[in-house]
C-alpha cells in the first residue's frame, strides 16, 4: 500500500473532475464563489451545458414566505427555500421591496423562475412580474390591465414544441368570466385564447403542479383539472374523495395530493398510483402531534400543512396563520423540530429548484434589470 502524502502536499484534483463530479453539485451561490479561484472553472461553469446540468441536480424545496415592515414605510418579502437537511436553519434566498401599499406576493414557480403579483389595495385587480432569485434578473409582464382587468395565474410551464415558456392564465373582465389564455414569455405575442373550461368548483388558490407535461390543479373533492401544454386544451381527472381542503404535489415517479380533516388532527398523504386509470392510493394517514404544536400556538389559529420531501424520509411542515413558528414532523406524527422565525411565516405551496441558467426571453421584456429593485 502507497504511503500516504505528506501532510503539507495538497492533492491536485482534475479540474475535469472537480467540475463535473463536484462543482456540479454545489448550490448556486456556493458554486459564484467558486467562479473566483480560476478563469478556467469560471468559463467552464458559465456554459449553458453546465449550467442545464447543475439545475438538474438542485433539489425541490417548498417555499416559505414572511412579510417585514420597513421604517420607511415599504414593505419586504422574505423568499425562503426551506430544506430539512440543513438542522433547521431558514436562510431566505431572496428579499423584495414594495410600497406598503402594495401587496406582494408570489403567483407560480417553475425552473427556479417566479411570477411575482402585485396588488394594490386601492384598485382592482394585480399586475405580474417574473424573476429568478438565483440570477436576481426581473421583468414586469406586459400584460393588458385596465381598471376592469383581472388576471389569476394558473401556473407556468415550458412549451416543449418551441421552448418557450408561457403562462396560463384566467381572466375576468367587467367581474364576469372571460375564458384562459395563453402569454408566451418574450416572443411579443398577444394574449391567446385557449378555452372556458368548468372553474367554479375550484377551491383555494389555484396552484398548479408541472407532471408529465400538464398542469395540475385541485378543483373540488372529486376533481383535479388538467392543462395538456403540448396541445394546450384542458382534461378533468378524478381524485380522493375526502372532507376539506388539498394540495397537490409531485412526488417523483407520482402524482401526489396531500389533505387534512377540518379539525386538524389529522394529513392524508395519497400517490396516483396508476396515472391513465386514475387510480389514487393512500400512501399515509399522520396523525399531527396537536397537544405539542398548542403549547406553541395558543391562540385559536389557521394552520397550514406542505409536504416537504419525498425521498424515503417524508417531512411535513406546519406553519401558523399569523405565526413565527414552523413546526417539522415525521411521518410517523412525531415532532421531530421547532423553528423560530424573526418574522411571521406562511406557505407559498410552490416549489423551488434554482437555475442559473440565463434565459434568453429576460432582456427581449420592457423594464428588465439585473439587481435592482424590487431585490434588495
Amino acid at each position: 500500500m502507497a504511503d500516504p502524502p505528506p501532510p503539507d502536499r495538497c492533492i491536485l484534483i482534475p479540474d475535469e473532475i472537480a467540475i463535473w463530479e463536484i462543482l456540479v453539485r454545489l448550490p448556486p451561490k456556493s458554486l459564484i464563489r467558486c467562479r473566483a479561484v480560476c478563469p478556467a472553472w469560471r468559463r467552464a461553469t458559465s456554459t449553458r451545458d453546465f449550467l442545464l446540468a447543475h439545475h438538474a441536480r438542485q433539489p425541490t424545496l417548498p417555499i416559505l414566505c414572511s412579510l417585514e415592515d420597513n421604517d420607511d414605510d415599504d414593505t419586504s418579502l422574505y423568499i425562503t427555500p426551506f430544506d430539512h437537511r440543513t438542522s433547521g436553519k431558514l436562510q431566505p434566498l431572496a428579499r423584495l421591496d414594495a410600497a406598503s401599499d402594495i401587496c406582494l406576493r408570489l403567483s407560480a414557480s417553475c425552473d427556479g423562475l417566479l411570477v411575482l403579483s402585485f396588488r394594490n389595495m386601492s384598485s382592482f385587480g394585480c399586475q405580474f412580474s417574473i424573476c429568478n432569485p438565483a440570477t436576481r434578473q426581473y421583468a414586469p409582464l406586459p400584460l393588458d390591465y385596465g381598471p376592469t382587468v383581472e388576471y389569476t395565474i394558473f401556473g407556468i410551464y415550458p412549451h416543449i414544441p418551441t421552448g418557450e415558456y408561457r403562462l396560463l392564465l384566467h381572466r375576468l373582465h367587467m367581474l364576469r368570466c372571460d375564458g384562459c389564455y395563453v402569454f408566451s414569455l418574450g416572443s411579443g405575442q398577444q394574449l391567446r385564447y385557449v378555452g372556458r373550461p368548468d372553474l367554479w368548483k375550484l377551491t383555494g388558490s389555484p396552484r398548479s403542479v408541472l407532471f408529465r407535461g400538464s398542469l395540475h390543479w385541485h378543483s373540488s373533492g372529486i376533481m383535479v383539472m388538467v392543462f395538456d401544454t403540448t396541445s394546450e386544451s384542458f382534461l378533468r381527472m378524478r381524485s380522493p374523495v375526502f372532507p376539506g381542503y388539498a394540495d397537490l404535489y409531485d412526488i417523483g415517479d407520482m402524482l401526489g395530493l396531500c389533505s387534512h380533516d377540518n379539525e386538524w388532527t389529522s394529513v392524508s398523504i395519497w400517490a396516483l398510483q396508476d396515472y391513465e386509470g386514475e387510480v389514487w392510493t393512500l400512501k399515509y394517514r399522520v396523525k399531527l402531534p396537536v397537544a405539542e404544536i398548542w403549547v406553541h400556538d395558543k391562540l385559536d389559529s389557521d394552520w397550514d400543512v406542505v409536504v416537504g420531501s419525498w425521498d424515503g424520509d417524508v417531512v411535513l411542515l406546519v406553519t401558523v396563520d399569523g405565526g413565527n413558528m414552523l413546526f417539522q414532523v415525521d411521518i410517523n406524527g412525531k415532532l421531530v423540530a421547532t423553528i423560530c422565525c424573526c418574522r411571521d411565516l406562511y406557505s407559498a405551496h410552490l416549489w423551488l429548484k434554482q437555475t442559473l441558467v440565463l434565459h434568453t426571453f429576460f432582456p427581449t421584456l420592457e423594464g428588465y434589470a439585473v439587481n435592482a429593485l424590487p431585490f434588495i
